[in-house]
């Protein structure tokens, strides 16, 4: 009795959990299965349309069938019959029935029957195509001076900083010397620093500044200042040049910053822009301090001293001559003479004279039988047979 009351109990207990389970699953598990599964479905698809348009892309075009005559060569395409791809494009798949070519991506170039894009050199560059099937570069470009491409395969190349500089198809900016700068970006040449200033930077970016002191002064494009040499003197600040001692002055100094004060002696001069002053050659005197020049001495007279402070007083003796400047007397050549002293030239012999000797003081009469009839002469001629003195008349 108790075992027959016991079993239907059991029979209905599990009767009631399996509907219970039933009714609490169907409703929200059937759903989140139901979501599951279309998810999976969708994925999948996915992967078979990705591998689909690859696929396409290999071919060139969608809905070709599948590559089993390889009759084009890579680096071709199909337009009824193999042909080349242009330039900026290429094939890399060697297959029938490819209707197209690739454009190069950006940073890469192709000669026309490519199958493969070359990398443009450092310092060089192509853009992007439009599209994968646009035409890309048929070849590189040269980076512009300013800028610089330090890779290969760049698309667009980079600007110089300020402080830098490059020319054309460089593959890295220089740094601006000591002396000059460089204040835009994309510099192509580094500016000079101004005359009168100085920058011992390099990679400078900003004008330059440092101003050369008195005494001192610089050209364009200077990394220091320069002191003035001996014989010159710079007054200001930011002198470009130095001004130059003035004409029977000088300066042994270096870095003179005010005017030259030393003046030459007498028997002494100097040029613009001396160091020392110089004594007066022989043939010349200065009886004046300051001088620029040296007085030469007058023509009939002489001086062979240097240093000279007095005017020549050596004067020419009778049968010599002398011209400006003279350091010595000259012997009046044959045929010539000179009869007073301190003369500036020599008189020639009157014809029916002669002087075969140098240095005279007067001319010969010709002899009997002898003529001349030209002046200046160092010797007589003899009269022809029949003839006489005088002119030698029959």
């Amino acid at each position: 009795m108790g075992s027959m009351i016991s079993s239907p109990g059991k029979e209905q207990g599990k009767g009631r959990n399996s509907r219970l389970f039933e009714d609490e699953a169907s409703p929200e598990l059937s759903t989140r299965l139901a979501r599951s599964a279309r998810k999976s479905k969708f994925k999948s698809f996915k992967r078979r349309l990705a591998v689909f348009y690859v696929y396409c892309a290999l071919l060139g075009s969608y809905g070709v069938g599948a590559c089993t005559s390889p009759d084009c060569p890579a680096g071709e395409y199909w337009s009824n019959g193999c042909t080349s791809c242009l330039s900026g494009r290429y094939q890399p798949i060697q297959c029938k029935y490819r209707e197209t070519c690739y454009g190069c991506a950006a940073g890469k170039y192709a000669v026309a029957g490519s199958s493969s894009c070359t990398s443009c050199a450092a310092g060089m560059y192509s853009a992007s195509p439009t599209s994968s099937f646009s035409a890309g570069a048929e070849s590189c470009t040269a980076c512009a001076a300013g800028q610089y491409a330090s890779s290969a395969g760049t698309a667009v190349c980079d600007t110089c900083p300020t402080g830098s500089y490059s020319a054309s198809l460089s593959t890295a900016c220089a740094t601006c010397p000591a002396g000059q700068y460089a204040s835009e970006l994309g510099s192509a040449a580094c500016v000079n620093c101004d005359a009168g200033k100085y920058s011992s930077d390099t990679g400078r970016s900003t004008a330059c500044s440092a101003t050369c002191v008195s005494g001192e002064y610089s050209l364009a494009g200077a990394s220091i200042c320069t002191q003035c040499e001996a014989g010159s003197y710079s007054s200001v600040t930011g002198a470009s040049v130095c001004t130059l001692c003035e004409a029977g002055k000088y300066s042994s100094d270096t870095g003179r910053s005010i005017a030259c004060s030393a003046t030459c002696v007498s028997g002494e001069y100097s040029l613009a822009g001396a160091s020392i002053c110089s004594q007066c050659e022989a043939g010349s005197y200065s009886s004046v301090s300051g001088a620029g020049v040296c007085t030469l001495c007058e023509a009939g007279k002489y001086s062979s001293d240097t240093g000279r402070s007095i005017a020549c007083s050596a004067t020419c003796v009778s049968g010599e001559y002398s011209l400006v400047g003279a350091t010595s007397c000259s012997q009046c050549p044959a045929g010539t003479y000179s009869a007073t002293t301190g003369a500036i030239s020599c008189s020639s012999c009157e014809s029916g004279r002669y002087q075969a000797s140098s240095g005279q003081i007067s001319c010969d009469l010709c002899a009997v039988g002898q003529y001349q009839d030209a002046t200046g002469q160092s010797i007589c001629s003899d009269c022809a047979v029949g003839q006489y003195q005088g002119m030698c008349t029959a």
